[in-house]
């Protein structure tokens, strides 16, 4: 994108392409690939093609998760009618749908989709809730009501190849790119090696395509291929299953020590997996440390260098605001989140978002208020807003699958290839598959590259007309019962937990300079927490030392509530071997040992 040379790729993420189309008789033809999408009859191919190849109805009986890969998203019409294959049948457990595709269809297109094909029409309100897709890379749409989740992959298949993290398996594969004479690439030697590496004994494959290589490119690599009957006129169709690995689903007993977000999202994510989690904490309240805040905003922080933190500060505060919003649990207020033009930085980062042209994301104008903050001149994001952290965390951990132990204070373990033993106070020991610790300043125990620093948020009556978290020198956030949050101060060097009474002061008079108010009469509140950071500011999340069967996950700061949910993600699928929602060459810069 012109003017875009010389930023960073937090901001590259953001430049979406779209299909160059033409509409013919109401059906969408690619001018990319000069080939139709598809026919009037396409569900009916679909269902020959893909749905009865892949079993898909007898497998989503049984009460079992299901993973479906699909080179070509196209317009979401194969994961639409997997959805509805899927909800004819009462099962408990949970379909996770990866595509790969290098452009995205618009909402108005898929609108059109939905218009025509009609027998789709009663998911429409549901996949629009959820399906946004924001930025290259790894997308992760929630579709709670349903028991499925989508992860689209938004670039190059080969990125997709390069990207695409963890140790996962595929139960069927859909190959649905357009025709291999138009698209090479969809079809390749690294993408039937990528269809290999991730499939097991009895994976199914089918696609539309009869083409004598990539049989040949599938038996050659273990899978048992046969040309079936195609659809209507077509006289073939690949389908068949692989025959080398033996794969079963390997549910694991898991402990998680600390029930801050980080612990929460990660015992939520292991337990709709199908694990069992048993939850530790210290105290005898869950949240008691710097997640059990009044309140906590969720906004983004990117800037424009080359730097890992800033892909990360991107993906996680997307991920994050889907996340909450898909709980729908009462505890997520996603009114937007508010920047003041404040000073030169700022209105260089703000002018560098105008260029990305992205109206779905970004409004540079308030005419209607929306903020509560008189003559406001900035960005609004439509993304985010704000939450409140001891209910949302007391929400994630209500899943059947997940247990909690209050008044256990974890203090060591021993790890062996099969299990690891969990010493508590007054000699108490559990043995469990795995460990996840998650404590946060109870890390410092188990890495010396991380530390402490003191947070502090005031508390006062500022204004009642403030709608959504506005961002400055610090942030304000809508009242609650009365007061009016503010956030942030952070002491490295520190002595004790007691209130810096002119800290407190200092951003409450910020604030009320802000707002032309008259220094608050009212009197004044504070929180004080301890934060955790690494040295070099980034979280840690993965395998700690050698011990295969022990993670880490801590160091976000005061980004909790952006990074816990996508890392707690991240962990689980180290723990299950599911698809981690965070690109490659992020995990390898997140790794609790990439410390020398």
């Amino acid at each position: 994108m012109k003017g875009l040379d010389n930023v960073s790729d937090a901001f590259h993420k953001l430049t979406l392409e779209t299909h160059q189309l033409k509409w013919e008789n109401d059906l969408p033809f690619s001018l990319d690939s000069n080939d139709i999408f598809f026919q009037d009859d396409a569900l009916d191919e679909i269902e020959h093609v893909f749905i009865e190849p892949n079993l898909i109805l007898q497998r989503a009986l049984k009460n079992t998760n299901l993973v479906i890969g699909e080179i070509g998203f196209g317009f979401g019409l194969n994961f639409l009618s997997t959805c509805k294959s899927w909800l004819k049948n009462s099962n408990n457990g949970l379909l996770t749908f990866i595509s790969i595709d290098h452009k995205v269809p618009t909402q108005t297109e898929i609108k059109r989709l939905f218009k025509k094909f009609k027998i789709l029409k009663d998911l429409e309100d549901e996949f629009f809730k959820s399906f946004d897709p924001i930025h290259n890379g790894i997308n992760k749409f929630f579709f709670s009501n349903w028991n499925v989740e989508l992860i689209l992959y938004i670039g190059d298949v080969i990125d997709a190849i390069r990207d695409l993290n963890g140790g996962f398996m595929m139960d069927a594969w859909y190959l649905d790119g357009f025709d291999p004479k138009a698209n090479p690439v969809m079809w390749s030697n690294g993408v039937l090696d990528f269809i290999k590496i991730h499939s097991h004994k009895n994976t199914t494959i089918s696609t539309f395509s009869a083409a004598g290589f990539i049989r040949r490119g599938l038996s050659e690599r273990g899978f048992e291929v046969e040309r079936k009957k195609g659809f209507k006129f077509k006289r073939h169709h690949l389908a068949g299953s692989y025959s080398q690995i033996e794969q079963k689903q390997n549910y694991k007993r898991v402990a998680v020590v600390g029930s801050g977000v980080a612990g929460c999202s990660t015992a939520y994510h292991l337990a709709k997996n199908g694990h069992t989690v048993e939850l530790f904490e210290i105290n005898e309240e869950i949240s008691s440390g710097a997640s059990g805040n009044p309140l906590a905003a969720l906004y983004p922080r990117f800037n424009p260098n080359e730097q890992p933190i800033n892909t990360l500060n991107l993906s996680s505060f997307f991920y994050a605001d889907r996340f909450y919003k898909s709980l729908n649990c009462g505890a997520y207020f996603r009114t937007g989140v508010a920047f003041l033009n404040h000073d030169k930085r700022t209105e260089k980062w703000i002018k560098k978002l105008k260029m990305l042209n992205r109206e779905d994301l970004f409004v540079f104008s308030d005419e209607k208020n929306s903020t509560g903050y008189e003559n406001f001149e900035g960005v609004i994001f439509n993304h985010g807003g704000y939450l409140d952290p001891v209910k949302m965390n007391g929400y994630l951990i209500e899943h059947k699958n997940i247990n909690v132990n209050k008044n256990y204070e974890f203090k060591s373990f021993d790890s062996n290839s099969s299990s690891v033993k969990l010493h508590f106070q007054d000699n108490k020991e559990l043995t469990f598959d795995c460990l996840v610790l998650a404590h946060g300043p109870g890390l410092i125990n188990f890495s010396s590259n991380l530390a402490l620093s003191k947070g502090q948020l005031a508390a006062a009556k500022i204004s009642d007309s403030i709608h959504m978290p506005i961002n400055s020198n610090g942030y304000i956030l809508p009242l609650k019962d009365e007061i009016n949050w503010i956030g942030s101060s952070y002491e490295n060097q520190f002595q004790n937990m007691d209130v810096n009474k002119s800290k407190l002061q200092e951003m409450i008079e910020f604030q009320c300079d802000q707002f032309n108010l008259q220094n608050t009469q009212n009197e004044c509140g504070s929180k004080t927490q301890i934060r955790v950071i690494s040295k070099d500011k980034l979280p840690i999340s993965g395998q700690y030392k050698e011990y295969k069967n022990v993670f880490l996950l801590g160091g976000l700061g005061s980004r909790g509530f952006c990074y816990g949910p996508i890392l707690g993600d991240h962990i689980a699928s180290l723990i299950g071997k599911n698809i981690s929602p965070l690109e490659k060459i992020l995990t390898d810069s997140l790794q609790p040992n990439r410390f020398k």
